[in-house]
């Protein structure tokens, strides 16, 4: 099946200045248009559409490029007018192996890395120096002439540490951590955290993120969508309705008060972060300068799927969304990438009372302690408050962790203030490492 896809010479542009070199075959068809009377038009194969679509959607979530969320809402469109597509493929496993998006080198030079280099990207991938270390000489007495070769040495290294315990990493193995850094998937029962949607119903009751996406999508959907700005964000009359009504951090942190009754989306990180998180979910979508409820959105209201939904928005926050939206701290994006391996040490060491400051060595990895750097703000220290805004208070509003201060949503993380995890956590959360 081949999707065809209308645009104007400028999307076209705007698609190539933001798809990734690595999208090669999505660049490539861009540039097989054929000229009609509306523009340029070009036929995807139904998979290809698919990966545009995702490629897109990461782009614009973080854009105010006004032609890219055009663009993002007449693909939109498209999955859901055309009933040969399907708007829920993102539920689909994927099962690209990665084989066929790259070549062999003919005449390959020789490798002249240096241990310093080679080290530097082996930390970003969690790998210890002992390792990095053995790839390098190997590298260099074997000289690899293709991708094959330089496969075989990965495998051979990898093989040879894989079950050797690494005490900077709470003794985890190579191939636990590795589990853990690449665990994308967390439907699959092969990855390292597994996410159970059959929640018992106690579980969820006043479950703030829950709730708060739950009444985003009502208000939005009982209005028959709402009207976005000029600037592709929610207008003043949907934030003034739905403030009062919000739960946790979102109306109640520092960040928000002594603002207008009358404000922007941008005056609300957190709140732009729901609507992120939910258009990347699936559950709403902006087409034609309107924000609204998509068919997978109405099909969880109706059917009230809160543990399926709570599965699904948890997996879009640590996975699509990128966690440091709502905030306005240092990026450190290895934050992120080893979300799992945090989440393994919560539930380690903090399934009973734990201080914030007993767990400065144990929540991060290493490689993330390289890139938080070593400064205090306000009293607090970075790494402190990052933990806070990126892990912990999240995972207080998803109802994962509780904290022994009544107004730790609402205040400033103190390194006395102890928390713990819920039984929600560990009905949520499988973990196989």
């Amino acid at each position: 099946m081949t999707v065809n896809l209308c645009l104007s010479t400028e999307e076209r542009d705007t698609l190539l200045k933001h798809i990734h070199e690595t999208d090669k075959a999505i660049r490539a068809r861009l540039q097989l248009g054929v000229v009609n009377k509306q523009g340029l038009s070009f036929d995807f194969e139904e998979q290809e559409f698919y990966e545009l679509v995702d490629a897109v959607e990461l782009k614009a979530a973080f854009t105010d490029d006004k032609v890219l969320i055009a663009i993002l809402t007449k693909l939109y469109d498209l999955l859901e007018e055309d009933p040969n597509l399907d708007p829920d493929y993102w539920d689909d496993e994927d099962d690209w192996d990665g084989a066929d998006d790259f070549e062999e080198e003919e005449d390959a030079e020789e490798y002249e890395g240096s241990l310093e280099e080679l080290t530097a990207l082996g930390k970003r991938m969690g790998m210890p120096d002992e390792m990095v270390a053995e790839i390098h000489q190997k590298l260099i007495e074997r000289q690899p002439k293709n991708e094959e070769e330089l496969n075989a040495i990965l495998e051979e290294v990898a093989c040879a540490f894989s079950t050797h315990p690494m005490p900077g990493y709470d003794n985890l193995t190579s191939e636990q951590l590795q589990r853990t850094l690449f665990a994308d998937d967390w439907r699959s029962p092969d990855s390292a955290i597994t996410l159970r949607e059959d929640i018992p119903s106690e579980l969820l009751q006043n479950n703030i993120m829950l709730d708060n996406a739950l009444l985003f999508l009502r208000m939005v959907h009982e209005q028959g969508g709402v009207k976005a700005t000029a600037k592709g964000n929610l207008n003043r009359k949907f934030i003034t309705a739905i403030r009062p009504l919000l739960k946790g951090a979102i109306v109640s942190d520092p960040q928000y008060y002594d603002i207008p009754t009358h404000c922007n989306e941008e005056h609300f990180p957190a709140l732009s972060a729901m609507r992120y998180t939910l258009e990347l979910a699936g559950l709403l979508r902006k087409t034609k300068g309107m924000f609204k409820v998509t068919r997978k959105g109405e099909r969880m209201l109706a059917q009230e799927k809160t543990g399926v939904l709570l599965a699904l928005l948890f997996h879009t926050h640590y996975r699509k969304l990128n966690i440091a939206v709502a905030d306005i701290l240092e990026p450190c994006p290895s934050i992120q990438l080893g979300i799992v391996y945090s989440l393994l040490m919560l539930k380690r060491y903090a399934s009973d009372w734990i201080a914030m400051a007993d767990l400065k060595h144990t929540l991060f990895p290493p490689f993330v302690w390289e890139e938080i750097p070593d400064k205090v703000i306000f009293e607090f220290e970075l790494w402190c408050i990052l933990a806070e805004a990126r892990i912990i208070k999240p995972l207080c509003l998803f109802g994962l962790l509780e904290s022994d201060n009544e107004d730790f949503l609402s205040s400033t993380l103190e390194m006395s203030t102890k928390i713990k995890t819920t039984p929600l956590f560990d009905a949520l959360l499988e973990f196989q490492v």
